[in-house]
């Protein structure tokens, strides 16, 4: 499954508890102060469907609050999973909660009782306070429906409606065909365990169409544990502590509603992020590229530079994709809209709106690779002189008396550089390299994005071992280093970039 991993537009306004546990379909909460799982959706952009889910136990007539008794709840790194771990008069229980990168509709929670060594039966409530205070739950063939939501029957398994208070009472009303869920009622899932039970297992389901499978813990588990391994080593030539950050984007970009509804609206960077993002995307996964997302950026009402940006990203991921866009009618049928916000691009680069330098370098790094599919000219007449003037503007904005670029952030505009002032830039860069360190670095700290764009830059220039060098460096500094260095989505860019041009990926 190759899919580069998503966190960078939306994660963090989600998080409202403790720790995050999220398959991209479905995400929840653990709520380390009240020892509860919470906040429940079954997709995770759309509003909570769970309140909370608790275990409770009920032994000789008396109930159990694992809450009141957890020795540990810890988030399993890399496995996308919790492990809570309780003890209730001297038997210690563990009950695991996965949301399922195989099945992403599912949510299981498995309890390990393989520990417990009390006589006789015993009963494991697993309390569930849906959103939707008021409504039927019905008893299913194969499992029992409230609002949307499926939870798996077995031949061990009977539900309640009652409160909590209720519940210690004893005062229950259990769901035979159908019943209505009154307001203040919680959904208890009762479990008989019988004696040598090694463990219980819930699944819930919040897509009908994804039918429960019947399968062992133990099965899904190790499916996990494959589907995490596959996962990292895809990314084995990453920075090690950049393929946990990989890992967490997987889950939000593996999200059809991320990719399909993020207001693109909200600034030329995101939306330039926004079109990184498909494009590395495209790099990691060819032959399963899904155009929705890109799709649904075409349609959007911008014209001049955010078009431009489109276009440019558009022709890359054709080319990575083997489309030949010179027999295409796509780029032809478009050629007075090309035109068009060409024309409204040079306009904001010449009244400097924006982050103008970033514009004039993309709009000519776009005609360049437009005169790759279509004979420019006849998208406007213009275009060379157009393009000229761009460049000359920017080249005397990022080079100083002496023909060299003023500051490292300048490197990626090096390409348009005349080929002997490239050259002399390139030699300057390298001389500066000749350290012990072996990198660029500012007040004793790593520059990690003008390292590498200059990996790249030389690379592209045929300076294979320089740029190997100090890749190398980068990912060991990157790997050693205690300092708190934030990841953006350029860093990942530049990062994915420099390896796909290495062929490994």
């Amino acid at each position: 499954m190759k899919k580069i991993l998503l966190i960078f537009f939306s994660f963090f306004s989600i998080l409202r508890a403790d720790y995050l546990i999220s398959n991209g379909e479905i995400a929840l909460f653990y709520d380390g102060k009240n020892n509860i799982i919470k906040n429940i959706r079954g997709e995770i952009y759309h509003s909570d469907k769970i309140a909370n889910i608790e275990v409770f136990l009920e032994k000789d007539y008396k109930i159990y609050k694992a809450r009141d008794y957890y020795t540990r709840a810890k988030y399993v790194e890399g496995k996308n999973m919790f492990e809570l771990k309780y003890n209730i008069l001297g038997q210690s229980f563990t009950t695991y909660i996965i949301a399922s990168n195989i099945n992403k509709k599912n949510l299981y929670v498995y309890t390990d009782l393989s520990k417990v060594k009390w006589n006789g039966n015993y009963r494991i409530l697993y309390k569930i306070s849906p959103i939707e205070l008021t409504g039927t739950m019905v008893n299913d063939k194969y499992d029992y429906v409230y609002d949307n939501m499926y939870i798996q029957k077995d031949r061990n398994s009977q539900v309640y409606l009652t409160t909590e208070n209720d519940l210690e009472k004893f005062k229950l009303r259990l769901l035979e065909t159908s019943l209505r869920k009154r307001i203040g009622e919680r959904i208890f899932v009762e479990k008989k365990i019988l004696p040598n039970t090694k463990g219980d297992f819930l699944t819930i389901n919040f897509q009908k169409s994804n039918l429960l499978e019947k399968k062992e813990f133990s099965s899904i588990l190790n499916d996990e544990f494959v589907f995490w391994k596959d996962q990292d080593a895809k990314f084995r030539f990453l920075p090690k502590r950049m393929i946990k950050i990989m890992r967490d984007f997987y889950l939000l970009e593996s999200n059809d509603y991320v990719q399909t509804k993020l207001d693109i609206n909200r600034g030329k960077e995101n939306y330039l992020n926004k079109l990184r993002y498909t494009y590395i995307n495209t790099i990691i996964n060819k032959d399963k590229f899904d155009n929705s997302f890109f799709s649904e950026l075409l349609f959007k009402k911008n014209i001049g530079m955010e078009k431009i940006y489109y276009y440019y990203y558009f022709i890359k991921i054709a080319k990575l994709r083997g489309i030949d866009l010179t027999k295409d009618k796509t780029i032809k049928n478009i050629i007075p809209e090309l035109r068009e916000n060409l024309q409204k691009g040079y306009e904001e680069i010449e009244n400097r709106e924006g982050n103008w330098k970033l514009n004039s370098y993309m709009y000519c790094e776009f005609i360049d690779l437009l005169e790759s599919v279509i004979d420019t000219k006849v998208v406007w007449e213009n275009i060379d002189y157009i393009k000229d003037d761009v460049a000359k503007n920017l080249i005397s904005e990022i080079l100083d008396s002496q023909n060299v670029i003023k500051k490292s952030s300048y490197i990626k505009y090096m390409r348009l550089l005349p080929k002997d002032i490239l050259k002399e830039n390139i030699d300057v860069l390298l001389k500066k390299v000749q350290t012990p360190i072996g990198v660029l670095t500012e007040n004793n700290r790593v520059k990690y994005v003008a390292n590498l764009q200059l990996a790249l830059i030389l690379y592209e220039n045929g300076y294979l071992v320089q740029s190997d060098k100090i890749l190398e460096r980068v990912i060991y500094f990157y790997n050693n280093s205690h300092a708190k260095d934030n990841i953006t989505t350029e860093k990942i860019f530049l990062y994915i970039e420099n390896i796909y041009y290495r062929g490994l990926l």
